[in-house]
This record gives structure tokens, sequence and C-alpha cells, in this order.
């Protein structure tokens, strides 16, 4: 079951979006931790960051072990996660992420999640799965052939396989993003990363209106 989950498309290109998550993450800390007057901002998304990328890599051992619904919690937190460093990285003032560092943006987090993404059934899919739901076990993993109604309980390779991993891929491209957006320098890699995703997801495009913070280029 590894191995065969390890040869998928999507798990191959995972393993390399994420390695240059790792390289982005790498560099903006080792920028941080010589900066001796690093800003809020830049502090609190980092954080973000290396969360996001512990979660990432969390969530791919977790599928790659046949269990791709109980990665949905990896997927729910980062994109409550996502939703409060782009809040943070917006937010020129700094009281944004000050008061996330204080650990007082937790309470609306879901508020501001579903009213971040289109669709408001995606949040609560993964809210479901994240608390034992049992429509969360229905939905992944029963099937219905006429009268019959069966729970396949086991490991398996299943449509919520392919749909995770595409999904921890775009989360490790976009936390590469806002560090770039919140200060740290401009990263090469992403503009390949972007155009593997193009290639990878049909009609996915990055965001037309990107462009890393300057001041790497002052």
């Amino acid at each position: 079951m590894r191995d065969e989950i390890r040869k998928l498309e999507s798990s191959v290109f995972l393993d390399a979006v994420t390695a240059v998550f790792a390289v982005v993450v790498d560099r903006a800390a080792t920028s941080h931790g010589s900066d001796p007057t690093p800003s809020l901002r830049e502090t609190a998304v980092l954080s973000a960051a290396v969360r996001a990328f512990r979660a990432v890599r969390a969530a791919s051992a977790v599928i790659g072990s046949g269990y791709a619904l109980e990665a949905e919690p990896f997927t729910r937190m980062l994109l409550e996660l996502f939703v409060s460093a782009k809040a943070i990285v917006d937010d020129e003032s700094e009281v944004e992420a000050r008061e996330w560092l204080r650990g007082k943006r937790a309470s609306g987090i879901g508020r501001r999640v579903r009213a971040a993404i289109p669709d408001g059934s995606v949040y609560k899919d993964l809210s479901q799965a994240t608390h034992g739901d049992p429509r969360a076990l229905q939905r992944a993993l029963l099937k219905v052939d006429g009268e019959k109604r069966t729970i396949e309980w086991g490991p398996a390779i299943t449509p919520q396989t392919e749909e995770q991993l595409k999904h921890l891929a775009l989360a490790a491209r976009d936390f590469s993003v806002l560090l770039e957006e919140v200060g740290f320098e401009r990263q090469p890699e992403i503009a390949a990363v972007d155009q593997a995703l193009e290639r990878h997801l049909p009609g996915w495009q990055p965001d037309v209106n990107w462009e890393s913070s300057p001041r790497d280029r002052q």
C-alpha cells in the first residue's frame, strides 16, 4: 500500500513541492535569525509557515499509510493557519500579528475561514472529520451496491487520496508565497512550482496580482 501510494503522480509531485517549501522556510528562518529587529508580521507568518510545513509532512505520512480521511484534520488546520497568516500579511499595522502571537485570534476562526472560501461545505466536511462526526465516515468510506451498504474501514487508496495530496501541494505553495509577501526574499523556485502546478492541475492559475514585497530588491 505505501509503495503504491508513493508512486502516485500526486504523491511524487507533493514531495517535490514540499522540498521547495522546506528550502523557503529555512531561508526565511535564517534571515529572521540574523535580523536584529524582525517585524511582528515576519515572526508570525514564519511561525505559521513552520507549523504548516509540519502539518503537510504529517498529513502526507498519514495519507501514505492509506488513511486519507484521517489527514483531513490537518487540512482544516492548514486552512485556519492560512486565513490567519493572510490577514497578518495584509495588516501593516501589525495589530493582527500581535493578537495572533498572543493567541487572541483563535475565537471566531471558523467564521473567518468560511468567509474566506467560496464553498462553505469544504470547512464543514473538514470539521466533521476533525470532530469524529459519523457523517465524515459515510462521506469518505461508504460504498452502496443496490441494497448493500458497506464501510471499507481498512487502509485504501480512495478518491480522497489524490484530492488530499493535491490540497497539500497547494498549501505548501501558498505558504511559501506568504513568506515572500510578508517581506522575506523572493524565492525563484516558486515560479517553477507554479509552472508545474499549471501542468498538474488543469485550470489552476497563480494569483494574477501576486508579487512579493520588494524588501530584497531595494
